[in-house]
């Protein structure tokens, strides 16, 4: 009797694994927007480590979207 469920469990935990798989959904290709980037430019940026440490680093910078 053990056995009985504990197969029909596995089963039964095999075909909802299953059902979930084939029903997830799916994500079409992904696309590069260029546009977005014609808006963007390199700035130096002070990044503060902590502790008086001030780094420069190149960041770009966006307009932001109206």
């Amino acid at each position: 009797m053990k056995t009985l469920v504990s197969t029909l469990g596995l089963v039964g935990a095999t075909a909802f694994m299953a059902a979930l798989y084939l029903n997830a959904p799916s994500f079409g290709p992904v696309e590069a927007r260029e546009e977005a980037k014609a808006d963007c430019r390199m700035m130096a940026v002070d990044v503060d480590e902590g502790y008086g440490v001030t780094l420069k680093a190149l960041r770009p910078v966006c307009a932001k979207a109206p």
